[in-house]
């Protein structure tokens, strides 16, 4: 378990000073307010007799200092308990106090919402923000001894593979236990939710704005990563709610008020709501009866109102609205039973509210694609599927003929639904008939028909009567999918893109992050998925013209005749022998182009970020760095093409764009005739080196000040191989060293879409010659190789007695697995087939500096940058100059300021000439000789030397002429 306490309130922190700067004048919001609970509370709805435990950080001893919590007048408290090492309960964070106000408080400037509810405050959190699974485990069992109703989690974290957590949190399901928890505050980015709020049997709970019209930017996006593999993952968050600026308990007196901002705060407010709501009932059988997670979520789901120009990945089923959940569990007798969560995907375009996936086309030869769909049965704890069954309808019946024969459905299930929910994976399939591929249609609705046999409440139920109940009635779940059926688009618009060979914490251990200065988390979680953190790649994509589809399996599991382009985007895998031989087979007999980006890989950063968990009492080590460079080197190899194990990090510019590379690498091999762009970097692995270890704790960390050095270096960035030599047919190769600009979770605030939509087009040859990226300055008069050694690693080369379990496990299954979606596609004609052998040139480029026009404007906005401060700060001289009414000073400012530009212009201008030559340099070394030979500068470098006196000429000239 890796809780979620710290970045949470951290985060909550900056938030509300965030809040307080941005909204001037306006004030924090009551609940009271919001929620209209004056007409609850004047009919004595004040959620008594019901239990919430709230799991946190303890209660200020401002209300906890009286051996009677119960008799407070600003707060009312039945039990405070402390499971975590500290001495006392006492809350030193404010986190716990002010969640349990939320609920609770007594205090007309902020009161909570069920204020009659017994609250029993549990502290899972010390005051250094620890906490430990075991902790946990201990709540929970007193939870489930004590009667508990509901149980608010104000915390998470991104590991869902928790095994005895995860459990205990079915076994309070099983027994009626509500349990709330919040998604995360990782927003705007998608696929960040925490865990245990991703969870089906689990409420999880998002943020709006302080507008109440929008998500907040904080609040944590679906999809969930766990179930992403083949397609679209579980539509989480369940809903959102009030979260920001709300006025709540403050720690330092009794009768403070403070704000809070978070999703932990909406968490809190659903809590207390259910708990408001539930105490209507006088009758305690019937509030038995149907308190469960199942019960309490289908109401939530079906009394929410959705926000316009909002996705279901944002915004969950839609804004919680009291008076509607209200209404609907009082008149519980009209309720469904059971019911599929999305019961509806549309897929047609323009349908902002299943955005990403309504950009998703159905054609023939497409990858199959899943969609995950969460089951939830009230009526019983156990049931079972006993029958699927589906059709289509439309407004033809020939397109319908045609639809059921060109479209092919399976599905997946647990055997036994338990408890109360269940996932149900849907798996699309197409045929590849030529009559399939140009037939299309409009409108078709997909329905799907589940038939479920209750098995009662065998166990753990609270109601005695109903637990010896044979339930046999059946019930009917619906779910239906909309879509356009279009023909199968030409082969230079299809890309593929490989999610196989992505690896992420949990599921495949410690996988170090993609930004080693991003201190937020010390591992990759986010699924690197066009859903996820590439959700905007994606759509810039289509937006060009272009379909995406996904790779779930190995690349033997795809026909190359269908793509024209394959994207490996920062795959944390490896690539078996067998593989790579047949992607070079593709690109060479096939014309399929590859797009590789990469990210940073150094062997001596990875032990560094070795440390003992004391959580789980073991050393973690790194299983892989931010890229498996060792492996694309391998897949790479045959063309003369590898990747170095040092960290660069800079912003280059190209087209007058800038872009941001964080924590890349660099080229250090490219043949002949290739294209090959530099840049001008600063190294971050020899100083995060110098400095240790980046983080003292897993996941308590604290950012280590890394002061690393500005000093740059020209590495080599992006190449392009236009064709290889000889082979007509052959695909493009583009090479990146670094994914940073085209994720949108990283650091980088500049991204770089426009960026990857040009590799594209080059790769499907609708650019033919781009002169930003091929012009004849970048391209190598013989092969490059710089002094570094690359290194080769595959999936053969891997010694298993060195991963852990869970690493061996996962690569086993991975690569030792036939294709289960497709059958494997052989190499054609392979005694015939003669792979591309690169020819080592005779000489080397030793040193190449062809760059981009980046440092000129570079230090262009350097001056730039300086002339506003000049400005700025001139100004403001002057004018305290001119109060005073003195004129001499203003005539030696003015002087000094034309100095002063004359020498940074002339200086910026006339600079040791590197910057011009940097681009229209370069050294080769020939292997017959020992000398190096100066190859030339051209005429436009002279003519810009022109601009420096003849003195300055000279001395550069002799700098570089060795």
């Amino acid at each position: 378990m890796l809780p979620y306490l710290e970045s949470l309130k951290e985060k909550e922190t900056k938030l509300q000073d965030l809040k307080k700067r941005n909204l001037k004048g306006q004030t924090g919001q009551k609940l009271s307010d919001i929620f209209d609970l004056e007409k609850y509370h004047s009919k004595g709805i004040r959620g008594k007799g019901i239990k919430i435990a709230i799991f946190d950080s303890g209660l200020s001893e401002v209300f906890s200092k009286d051996f009677d919590y119960s008799d407070g007048d600003f707060l009312k408290v039945k039990k405070i308990i402390n499971f975590s090492h500290d001495r006392s309960s006492k809350d030193s964070l404010g986190h716990g106090t002010f969640i349990s106000g939320v609920v609770g408080s007594l205090n007309k400037e902020c009161p909570g919402i069920a204020p009659d509810s017994e609250i029993y405050v549990l502290k899972l959190f010390t005051s250094d923000r620890v906490s430990y699974t075991s902790w946990f485990l201990d709540a929970f069992n007193y939870v489930l001894q004590n009667g508990i109703d509901i149980v608010n989690l104000s915390n998470g974290s991104s590991d869902f593979l928790d095994i005895p957590f995860i459990e205990k949190i079915n076994e309070l399901t099983a027994n009626g236990v509500v349990i709330i928890s919040a998604i995360g505050n990782e927003g705007p980015f998608q696929g960040t939710l925490n865990n245990p709020g991703d969870l089906v049997n689990v409420i999880g709970i998002g943020s709006l704005d302080y507008s109440q019209t929008n998500v907040a930017s904080f609040s944590s996006r679906g999809m969930t990563t766990w179930s992403i593999l083949d397609g679209i993952g579980n539509m989480k968050p369940d809903l959102i709610t009030a979260g920001s600026m709300i006025m709540g308990l403050g720690i330092q007196k009794e009768n403070e008020c403070t704000l809070n901002s978070g999703t932990s705060v909406s968490a809190s407010v659903i809590t207390a709501s259910i708990a408001l709501t539930l105490s209507a009932f006088e009758d305690q059988i019937e509030r038995k009866r149907i308190q469960n997670t199942a019960f309490i979520k289908q109401a939530m789901i079906r009394s929410t109102k959705k926000l316009k120009n909002l996705s279901i990945t944002e915004q969950g089923a839609g804004v919680f609205d009291l008076d509607a959940f209200f209404n609907y569990i009082i008149n519980n007798n009209q309720r469904k039973k059971a019911m599929l969560h999305p019961s509806k995907i549309d897929l047609r375009k323009n349908q902002t509210y299943y955005l990403p996936f309504s950009r998703t086309s159905i054609y023939s030869t497409m990858m199959p694609i899943s969609f995950n769909l969460t089951l939830i049965n009230q009526e019983s704890l156990h049931s079972t599927i006993l029958s699927t069954h589906y059709d289509y309808s439309g407004e033809d019946n020939l397109d319908l003929d045609m639809i059921r024969k060109c479209l092919k459905l399976s599905f997946e299930y647990p055997q036994m639904i338990w408890p109360y929910f269940g996932n149900i994976r849907l798996i699309l399939k197409t045929e590849e008939q030529e009559e399939c591929q140009s037939f299309s249609a409009s409108n078709i609705e997909l329905k799907l028909s589940l038939i479920l046999r209750n098995l009662g409440q065998t166990t753990s139920s609270r109601d005695i009567k109903f637990r010896q109940k044979e339930l046999q009635n059946f019930e009917q779940v619906i779910f239906k999918l909309i879509f356009d059926y279009i023909p199968t688009p030409p082969r230079e618009k299809r890309l593929l893109i490989d999610q196989f060979h992505s690896l992420k914490y949990p599921e495949n251990g410690y996988i170090l992050r993609d930004s080693l200065l991003n201190s937020d988390y010390p591992y990759e979680w986010y699924g690197d998925h066009i859903f996820t953190n590439y959700v905007q790649m994606h759509q810039k994509l289509i937006e060009s013209g272009f379909f995406i589809e996904i790779l779930s399996e190995s690349f033997s599991c795809f026909n190359s005749k269908y793509y024209k382009v394959l994207l490996i985007i920062d795959p944390e895998d490896y690539f078996s022998k067998k593989e790579i031989k047949k992607i070079r087979h593709d690109i060479e007999q096939n014309s399929l182009s590859v797009i590789v980006m990469g990210d940073w890989y150094n062997q001596e950063l990875m032990k560094k970020n070795k440390f003992f968990n004391n959580n789980t009492f073991e050393v973690w080590t790194p299983f892989m760095a931010g890229s498996n460079i060792p492996s694309l080197n391998a897949l790479l190899e045959p063309y003369h093409i590898a990747f170095g194990e040092k960290v660069y990090s800079g912003e280059i510019y190209l087209d007058k764009r800038q872009i941001m590379i964080d924590s890349g690498t660099e080229i250090i091999q490219f043949p002949k005739d290739g294209y090959l762009l530099s840049a001008k970097l600063s190294e971050e692995s020899n100083q995060i080196l110098a400095n240790g270890l980046i983080f003292e704790e897993a996941f308590y960390q604290t950012k280590v000040d890394l002061n690393i050095d500005n000093s740059e270096k020209l590495a080599p960035t992006i190449g392009i191989i236009d064709k290889l030599n000889n082979m007509n047919n052959s695909g493009r190769i583009i090479v990146m060293t670094d994914s940073s600009c085209i994720d949108s979770a990283s650091p980088s605030l500049t991204k770089c879409f426009w960026l990857i939509d040009k590799f594209v087009k080059i790769a499907v040859g609708e650019i033919d010659k781009d002169i930003s990226l091929m012009s004849s300055k970048y391209k190598l008069p013989s092969d490059y190789a710089s002094n570094e050694r690359p290194t080769y690693q595959t999936y053969e080369d891997l010694d298993f007695n060195k991963l852990s379990s869970l690493n061996k496990l996962a690569h086993l299954n991975s690569q030792n697995q036939e294709c289960k979606n497709k059958m494997s596609h052989q190499i054609q004609n392979s005694e015939l087939y003669q792979p591309f052998t690169h020819s080592q040139s005779e000489e080397v480029v030793y040193e190449w500096t062809a760059s981009p026009d980046s440092p000129d404007i570079s230090n262009q906005m350097f001056f730039f940058r300086w002339i506003r401060l000049g400005v700025s700060g001139s100004i403001n001289l002057l004018d305290g100059i001119f109060s005073n009414r003195q004129v001499f000073p203003v005539i030696i400012t003015g002087i000094l300021m034309v100095v002063v530009f004359y020498l940074i212009i002339k200086k910026l201008f006339c600079k040791k000439q590197q910057v011009q030559k940097s681009g229209r340099m370069f050294w080769i070394l020939r292997r017959d000789a020992n000398n190096f030979d100066q190859a030339g500068i051209d005429s436009e470098t002279s003519s810009s030397m022109s601009m420096c006196s003849e003195d300055e000429f000279i001395n550069n000239q002799e700098r570089y002429d060795l």
